[in-house]
């Protein structure tokens, strides 16, 4: 079962920032052959906000920093 992020817990994330910021949604299974496909999807959002930050005109090692922590999610084992 999904934790949904409270009222509270939106409300700081809307908050405006002065860097900018990186919030992915995607499902992922947790058991069976459906699990092969949770890399895949993050890799796929990964790549989407890699482009929309490079539309924002973000320098590539701005962007290569903002998406370090995702990167590693990819390489961890028990993703």
């Amino acid at each position: 079962m999904m934790n949904l992020p409270s009222h509270r817990g939106l409300r700081a994330l809307m908050e405006q920032r002065n860097a900018p910021c990186i919030s992915l949604f995607l499902p992922a299974a947790r058991a069976g052959m459906e699990t092969q496909q949770n890399p895949l999807r993050l890799r796929h959002q990964i790549r989407a906000a890699e482009h929309r930050l490079h539309l924002k005109n973000l320098r590539a090692r701005q962007v290569e920093a903002l998406l370090e922590s995702l990167q590693a999610l990819l390489e961890a084992e028990l993703f």
